[in-house]
């Protein structure tokens, strides 16, 4: 049942009327005054209709095998009218519709109007589906969140005006009954965008169409093309699934389009070979200087998450001579890529695929007949990581290297399908589909003809950012620059547009754009993923992958998956629309031919170099000040001669600057960037590495990067604790720490002139390599490599800080060699001597303060400085120290324990007594609660007194246990364990 309503007046009296609304009375929304809310436009009624969302007025249309979980409720009444979950996440209670959590721990609810209506508003009645109290689940909508409970609670959500309208469901797998569900929806007033159905999917029967790719040929034709799904899934993911690759050109610029054909048509089950079962997930581009297309696809029989390296996707290329009118059969280079990774870092990687969409032609590198192609490849690693990387043609496509090498992934994790785009100095940038927005890299070069260079620091852009978000999904999009100028100044510039699904979830595809005013906006990472400007959105509707070119009557071509007519047969519409930048961008900015690149690099060279930073002594990956003088005459040489050669020139310069970088041995302490305004440092607790705030009192928070097997790789122990961390595994578990090296974490420090370090376990188990500060600020956890929870700084030592007490005296054991300030003086202590009658402890001056050497120091009151020894090995062994020092905090289980206090060693009344970090204790059988010090060597307590030329011929050892064959006076151990003074 629904109501049609056409005035405000009969809206107001239906309700009245209505005895089962009455039960449960839909509220309208309200202006200041307290009144209803016309849903009228100034010039017209606007038709209002209520419906009911359940078993009566509506059906599943979309389920599994079984029919017993469903993802897609369609109204009978209106069929444009649906409630999607997006999995099979509903049930039913009696007529009653019931959604579920589903096993990810949050659902977003879909509801969708019919096409040209928009929904205003909805509500139900929810209760947990048991009918009990024994759970709990949170509705979240539009600012408003109920809890659910076992009796029925009204959830109401008004004031929308969209045409797709989402809630969520958080918490545990369970459900909600959704009772006396309805759903207002009011017609539109505004008139739709004028789009093509490329490749239509009418019902859900139909063979479905997914992943569209668009190019421009050189004649000005627009080329679109696209999976036509047998199979109805991912290439691989059903056996001997067939999938065809359909195309369809417009000689008009979109205007209009002939008819669909295939490119190629996949085999299925009838194929006689691996690679003609299926062909998916195509990305195009065009010759701009001839009639040559390229086509590249995955093909086979097997899926990327199920890929090894003797069992993946084949990598096939089609070619076409006249502008993609007729294409050559399929070749395979996938093992030609392969086999570059098979010595890698990286490899043998398992599987990889060409991101879907754009094949980029660079506008600035020609090498031999044809400009550069890059395109960018999802490649799943040796370890199972998902990672990026970008690969260049230099003769269109059949012969592929990968660009920066195979050692170095731009996304070197978290990474998915990935795009590559140029940018006005020629650099490439590489923009990677990632939860909630996008991963963005760029490619400097220092030599674009040999493709030298080096890549930057993987970013991330999204809401945290002002970047492009993509709420509650992850979805593959692509990148576009454009030159243009704004309006209001006519100041020439560049566009980067980005598309991607808006959301909630694959939903309300739009494009993003970005300024790109200043070459310093292109010269990190961090700038492209921050600040965009603006955004237009293309779809209402349920929408997914998305794709532009740039066509030739100076507009946007604009291809997307939609829900146009359906998606509950395993695939959307491809819909066609095309864009002028003043569409995209509400008339701040027009196209603009004439936008030069040297220019445009010129004029931004000094603010790009303003941007370093030289520091003495500063966090690893700082850069050092003696690379100023480098980064001065490369600049001088770039004005000299404002071209491409010196620009990249300076490039090669500002890559190989001297740098901060980890040294052995050292001592460092490693504070967390992402967490608690950077205020938590790497910190041992127990039998685990954790955080804490900033403790100079002790040396547990100083680590060594001990060097492995593995060039520039290191294993990162702590002195106090004298253990190893261990490997990072698998998600949200923290690593192991090892008493040796033995299965410890092997880690790559990677440092940036900012001093953000990343580090990264390069022999993980698990899927993330990045160590990672956890949420709840306690745990180490593994994730990607560049988040700001997973970067460091990374702080060399050189001091340790010495605290004297107003007593003048305190103790020190610590895991490194130490070099005494002016006014300090250290001492070991001896066996208890006799002096004027009173038993003391005997100390003795040392010159050198060795690693683990328990000292006293005596010093005036106050805070001392002391310089790290950095090759303590050289430092001479001290002999009969019987002092016992601890590097940790330990509780010593004794009777006989003395610990300085107040100047004066005092003796602890417990068996177990607590000696703090870095600190020495001593023990003596003796009756006297304190011990003073003395200076004076008097008579030994309880030693037996002997003269050297009475010594019997027995062999003597000192108190460290080593023979002594030519005593001089002092304290010795005979053969028998019995201790003995040589006076003389």
């Amino acid at each position: 049942m629904h109501l049609k309503l056409r005035t405000l007046t009969g809206f107001l009296s239906a309700f009245a009327a209505c005895s089962m609304l009455q039960a449960n009375p839909l509220t309208l929304p309200t202006i200041g005054n307290g009144m209803p809310h016309s849903y009228l436009t100034a010039e017209e009624e606007a038709e209002v209709q209520i419906f009911k969302a359940n078993m009566t007025t509506g059906k599943f249309t979309s389920s599994n095998a079984g029919k017993t979980w469903h993802a897609v409720w369609t109204s009978n009444e209106n069929s444009g009218l649906t409630l999607n979950s997006g999995l099979n996440n509903m049930t039913t209670e009696g007529d009653h519709i019931v959604g579920y959590v589903g096993s990810g721990g949050s659902c977003t609810y879909t509801i969708t109007a019919p096409a040209g209506y928009n929904v205003t508003g909805f509500q139900f009645n929810a209760k947990n589906h048991n009918g009990k109290n024994d759970y709990s689940l949170t509705l979240e909508a539009k600012g408003k969140s109920l809890v659910t409970k076992a009796t029925p609670q009204l959830f109401e959500v008004s004031g929308l005006k969209e045409r797709m309208a989402t809630f969520t469901i958080k918490g545990g797998n369970k459900g909600v009954t959704f009772g006396d569900f309805t759903i207002t929806i009011e017609r539109s007033n505004i008139a739709p965008e004028p789009s093509f159905d490329v490749f239509p999917t009418l019902t859900p029967q139909a063979i479905p169409y997914r992943i569209p790719a668009i190019a421009k040929a050189q004649n000005g034709d627009i080329i679109a093309v696209a999976d036509y799904r047998h199979s109805r899934a991912d290439i691989g993911m059903a056996h001997y699934g067939r999938i065809d690759l359909h195309a369809r050109i417009s000689k008009d610029n979109g205007k209009t389009w002939g008819k669909i054909f295939p490119i190629v048509e996949g085999k299925g089950s009838a194929s006689p070979d691996f690679m003609n079962v299926g062909f998916g997930d195509p990305c195009i581009v065009a010759d701009r200087e001839s009639s040559k297309v390229l086509v590249i696809s995955c093909a086979g029989n097997v899926s990327f998450p199920n890929g090894t390296r003797e069992n993946h996707q084949n990598i096939a290329c089609f070619y076409s001579e006249d502008n993609g009118q007729t294409w050559s059969k399929p070749v395979d280079i996938a093992e030609s890529i392969y086999q570059q990774f098979d010595k890698g870092n990286h490899g043998p990687v398992r599987a990889m695929f060409i991101g879907s969409g754009k094949i980029s032609q660079s506008e600035t590198v020609k090498v031999g007949d044809y400009y550069r192609l890059y395109c960018a490849a999802l490649v799943k690693d040796v370890a199972g990581t998902n990672t990026n990387f970008v690969l260049y043609s230099d003769d269109f496509g059949h012969n592929w290297k990968v660009l920066g090498g195979v050692d170095v992934s731009p996304i070197p994790n978290g990474g998915d399908e990935p795009k590559a785009e140029e940018l006005p100095d020629g650099s490439i940038l590489i923009s990677s589909r990632s939860y909630g927005g996008r991963q963005y890299n760029i490619f400097s070069f220092s030599n674009s003809e040999k493709a030298e260079g080096k890549w930057g620091t993987m970013a991330f852009s999204g809401s945290s950012n002002n970047g492009v978000t993509a709420e509650n999904n992850s979805c593959n999009g692509e990148v576009l620059l454009v030159p243009a100028k704004r309006i209001s100044d006519n100041r020439q510039l560049y566009l980067l547009f980005q598309s991607l699904p808006f959301g909630s979830g694959r939903s309300n595809v739009g494009i993003y754009y970005k300024e790109l005013e200043r070459l310093a906006e292109i010269s990190c990472p961090d700038s492209i993923a921050a600040n965009w400007d603006g955004r237009h959105q293309a779809s209402q509707l349920s929408s997914a992958y998305s794709t532009m070119c740039w066509q030739a009557d100076s507009t946007i071509g604009f291809l997307l998956e939609e829900s146009t007519h359906c998606m509950d047969g395993g695939g959307y519409t491809i819909v066609y629309k095309n864009y002028s930048i003043e569409q995209l961008t509400d008339s701040a900015y027009t196209y603009c031919g004439e936008v030069d690149r040297n220019a445009f690099v010129a004029a931004g060279i000094d603010a790009k170099m303003s941007n370093l930073v030289f520091a003495e002594g500063g966090y690893v990956g700082t850069l050092l000040p003696e690379g100023k003088t480098m980064v001065e005459e490369a600049l001088q040489q770039y004005k000299a001669q404002p071209n491409k050669t010196h620009y990249e020139a300076l490039n090669q310069t500002l890559a190989n600057l001297p740098t901060v970088g980890i040294e052995v041995p050292r001592w460092y302490r490693l504070r967390n960037v992402g967490r608690q305004n950077a205020s938590l440092y790497l910190n041992p607790v127990n039998n685990k590495y954790s955080v804490a705030q900033s403790n100079l009192n002790n040396a547990d928070q100083y680590f060594t990067f001990s060097p492995t097997e593995k060039e520039g790789c290191f294993y990162i122990q702590n002195g106090n604790f004298q253990n190893t961390l261990g490997k990072l595994g698998n998600f949200e578990t923290e690593p192991e720490v090892l008493p040796t090296t033995e299965n410890a974490g092997i880690y790559q420090i990677v440092g940036h002139p900012n001093g953000q370090s990343e580090v990264v376990c390069t022999n993980k188990t698990g899927n993330n390599g990045g160590l990672h500060l956890a949420g709840d600020c306690k745990r180490l956890v593994p994730w990607t490599n560049n988040a700001p929870a997973s970067l460091w700084y990374i702080e060399p030592i050189d001091e340790y800080t010495l605290n004297i007490p107003k007593e003048g005296y305190t103790t020190l054991n610590l895991p490194f060699s130490v070099e005494l300030t002016e006014g300090l003086t250290a001492y070991t202590a001896g066996e208890r001597t006799i002096i004027d009658g009173q038993e003391c402890i005997y100390i003795e001056p040392v010159s050198e303060i060795d690693a683990q050497l328990p000292v006293i120091i005596e010093g005036e009151p106050g805070k001392y400085a002391l310089k790290i020894h950095p090759k303590h090995s050289e430092l001479q062994p001290v002999e009969n120290n019987l002092l016992k020092g601890v590097l940790k905090k330990e509780t010593i289980n004794s009777k006989q324990l003395y610990l300085l206090n107040q100047g004066v060693w005092k003796q602890r009344t417990t068996t177990a007594s607590t000696v703090a970090a870095n600190t020495a204790y001593y023990e003596a059988e003796s009756e006297q609660r304190q011990l003073p010090m003395t200076k004076i060597q008097g008579t030994p307590v309880g030693i037996e007194q002997i003269e050297t030329n009475t010594v019997a011929p027995t062999q003597l050892f000192d108190l460290n246990g080593k023979k002594v064959n030519r005593p001089i006076p002092g304290i010795y151990v005979t053969a028998e364990g019995r201790k003995v003074w040589i006076k003389k």
